[in-house]
């Protein structure tokens, strides 16, 4: 089982703080369309858009504590008892 928890926007989208995932081995990418089948296109606008260069906001990934940056993690290798943390880096604002 691989955990994958949510912070920031896409906790609110999903409604929840994380999912378990019950596979022993999956690649980050097959992980995130699966979840983004299950949550629809406000997952994927959150998500998936954001890190194409879409809008301004980037989404770092951390496995077990390690952070990458997303989409140059998409090929990594899950495994069984991994945690996935997905978080949204929402622009800077510089005001004046």
């Amino acid at each position: 089982m691989i955990t994958v928890r949510y912070m920031g926007i896409l906790r609110e989208i999903t409604g929840k703080d994380f999912d378990e995932i019950h596979e022993d081995s999956i690649i980050l990418e097959d992980l995130l369309r699966r979840i983004s089948l299950k949550y629809g296109e406000d997952f994927i606008k959150g998500f998936i858009h954001a890190c194409k260069k879409r809008s301004a906001i980037k989404v770092h990934v951390l496995v077990d504590g390690e952070i990458h940056e997303y989409p140059r993690c998409s090929n990594a290798v899950l495994k069984s008892g991994n945690e996935v943390v997905l978080i949204p880096i929402p622009p800077m604002v510089f005001g004046g």
